[in-house]
């Protein structure tokens, strides 16, 4: 039971961030870029939390299980990128 909530949060943190991804590639050539900037923002958070109340059904559990697949989600995205890797080395306060 709580293994689908993981791998169902998976999926909406994947989701969610390839929502992201494909706003930020294609706000270059957008007419309105605030707009989709916009629009895109809502309905990402929009699906997200929606998806995450029906998956939490009331449980806790459930919804934390859900949360660490959408944290598992970030990470994965973060270490597919390459920009963990410099990130560190770039910086200067």
């Amino acid at each position: 039971m709580m293994l689908d909530a993981f791998l169902a949060g998976l999926f909406l943190g994947l989701l969610y961030l390839w929502g992201l991804w494909r706003t930020t590639r294609s706000i270059v050539s957008a007419s309105h870029p605030v707009r989709l900037l916009l629009v895109s923002c809502v309905l990402r958070m929009l699906a997200l939390l929606l998806g995450v109340y029906w998956i939490m059904g009331g449980s806790c559990q459930r919804l934390i299980a859900c949360s660490a697949g959408i944290f598992l989600a970030r990470i994965m995205a973060v270490k597919a990128s390459g920009f963990h890797e410099n990130s560190s080395k770039n910086y200067k306060p």
